[in-house]
């Protein structure tokens, strides 16, 4: 994580990560669960738990220096573009409702014919 000091009309940045928690609660209430954001919602609690102690404490994060940052600056971005990517990619499809007076479903029948011997089976009363 590279280290920007926060000047004072930027200080409201760092209240992000909790506004996007309540931008994905919105979206589980409204929408419901999807197996495609699972990283998106993991890349949002991840966030979130990052930054709540400087929350709490109303500092700015220590920063991060080195191979440190590369690595998790770069895994963050990857895990950032499959989150963004599984949604668009595999998208949850919705049928349109069947227009019409009458019902649309399927039913399964088992039906036996008694009359007849059985050939594929070495129980002939089956």
């Amino acid at each position: 994580m590279v280290y920007i000091p926060l000047h004072p009309p930027f200080r409201w940045a760092k209240f992000l990560p909790a506004g996007i928690v309540v931008i994905t609660l919105v979206h589980l209430i409204v929408e419901g669960y999807r197996w495609q954001m699972v990283p998106a919602y993991i890349l949002t609690a991840a966030l979130f738990l990052l930054t709540l102690p400087s929350l709490l404490k109303n500092t700015n994060p220590a920063p991060a220096r080195g191979a440190l940052a590369f690595l998790t600056g770069g895994f963050g971005f990857l895990w950032l573009l499959i989150a963004g990517a599984l949604p668009i990619i595999l998208p949850v499809l919705r049928l349109p409702t069947p227009p019409g007076p009458y019902a649309v479903g399927s039913v399964l029948y088992d039906w036996t014919d008694t009359r007849r011997a059985e050939t594929y089976s070495s129980d002939p009363k089956r």
